[in-house]
């Protein structure tokens, strides 16, 4: 449970300020997001310090559990990685919007926000429609191959090819048809970079998500568009067959070497100049430009 979370902690270990919060008359409703900063930063000040006992992010969870309800991260209870990282960091930036406003309004979370445009061309009478999304994750499609697929193949698949789309209704001619869609990366880019392998499919035979491990090639330097180059800072991998069981364990740079972190063990790596893997689940990127 604890694993998965070292490849965040280190990623947006420098981003984090150690800020001193008063806690005198605190409202009620801020104290769940002071309680999740100070677990956070404590987090990542026993990660930079020297110590014999491993870190356990129990205090982290509680906090979070306090944030977003529920029992969902009760110890014991288990996760996906993704939702994981999309409330840790949402959650994150809820608390500096309430209790840092000094501070522009989602600054946090724009760190890490993707935005692109998915347009559709109507096949009748030609018009564009553009919509504006944005994701602190970028998710891309997976498809079963017995071949390595490199990362930038994957992103040409999602973010630059055109897909057809079947029976539509236009929003200027009105009639249905097909659409010829695309989806396209736009500025500005985040400075840190989350994507996201769709591995998990529905299996009607099983009635469960089932894993595609299909190997990807990811390489240590990326280019996202001419404007942004990225230099891999972590990676968390799922080991399993199905979505909701299996074993997750990450691997980060610490600014001197490759650390495999599998719950409380840790391991140096060699240096990583491309990975292959049939295991990457969320791979972390840090923009250099």
């Amino acid at each position: 449970m604890t694993s998965h979370l070292h490849s965040l902690t280190e990623f947006v270990s420098s981003v984090v300020p150690r800020l001193n919060f008063t806690t005198e008359a605190l409202p009620d409703n801020l104290r769940p997001y002071h309680d999740l900063l100070f677990a956070y930063m404590d987090i990542i000040d026993g990660m930079w310090t020297p110590q014999s006992e491993p870190i356990v992010p129990e205090d982290l969870f509680s906090a979070l559990q306090g944030v977003t309800g529920g029992a969902k991260y009760e110890i014991g209870v288990q996760q996906d990685a993704e939702e994981v990282l999309s409330d840790l960091i949402n959650s994150l930036n809820d608390g500096f919007n309430a209790m840092v406003p000094t501070i522009p309004s989602d600054s946090f979370v724009n760190l890490f926000k993707v935005h692109f445009i998915n347009q559709n061309k109507c096949t009748v009478c030609s018009s564009i429609v553009p919509h504006r999304e944005s994701s602190i994750i970028l998710w891309l499609s997976l498809f079963k191959s017995s071949r390595i697929v490199s990362l930038e193949e994957l992103l040409r698949l999602s973010y630059t090819s055109e897909q057809v789309i079947e029976d539509v209704a236009c929003d200027s001619c009105h009639v249905r048809h097909n659409a010829v869609s695309q989806t396209i990366i736009v500025d500005p880019l985040p400075a840190f970079l989350l994507i996201g392998l769709k591995r998990f499919e529905w299996s009607k035979e099983t009635t469960c998500r089932r894993k595609v491990s299909t190997k990807v090639s990811i390489p240590s330097n990326l280019s996202l568009t001419t404007n942004g180059l990225y230099e891999l800072s972590g990676l968390i991998l799922h080991h399993g067959t199905r979505m909701y069981s299996g074993h997750y364990t990450a691997q980060f740079f610490n600014d001197k070497s490759w650390i495999n972190a599998n719950d409380d063990q840790l391991e140096i790596l060699p240096n990583i100049v491309e990975q292959q893997s049939q295991d990457a689940y969320i791979i972390a990127y840090k923009r250099v430009y």
